[in-house]
């Protein structure tokens, strides 16, 4: 998908569960992708791919606190740049949810976070819960432009053509 975002100039962050790269279940639900390698993200990474963290596991963060939640949250960062040498800034709660402490847990470790479900951005909108809304197959090159000049997220798009490339 990187590709093809490049060819149509959209800028794009991938969040990436360092579980999922290294073997673990994928955390896209209903599929069963193949993870990208390190080496393909290393590649992407160098073109221009912005890289964010979304866990070490992808688990449910309310399910969770003290020294798992700091894993999951920081050191999922520093396994990040250590291996691809990028920052990472920012964050991506898994399936959007999360708890104050996982909140005060990406505000020391990152400059945002992104949560889900049908927020809008406002500017008083708190670093660490930028909002992000979903891109579905079917919603045209235009819609898309849109959102990204608003600065929405594309989790879904690249779930959504992922699934159609291997279909």
């Amino acid at each position: 998908v990187w590709p093809i975002l490049q060819s149509f100039g959209l800028p794009a962050t991938l969040y990436v569960p360092i579980d999922f790269l290294d073997g673990g279940p994928c955390p896209i639900r209903d599929t069963h992708l193949p993870p990208c390698s390190w080496e393909s993200l290393q590649r992407m990474a160098d073109a221009g791919l912005d890289l964010g963290s979304h866990t070490w596991s992808h688990p449910d963060l309310r399910t969770i606190d003290g020294p798992a939640l700091e894993r999951e949250i920081r050191d999922s960062r520093r396994e990040l740049e250590a291996r691809l040498g990028h920052p990472v800034r920012s964050f991506c709660y898994p399936r959007g949810l999360f708890t104050e402490a996982a909140g005060e847990a990406v505000l020391r470790t990152y400059d945002l976070g992104t949560v889900g479900g049908g927020r809008r951005y406002r500017p008083h909108t708190p670093r660490h819960r930028v909002p992000r809304t979903s891109i579905r197959r079917g919603d045209d090159l235009s819609v898309l432009k849109q959102l990204v000049a608003k600065r929405f997220w594309l989790e879904e798009v690249l779930a959504d053509t992922a699934r159609q490339v291997l279909a």
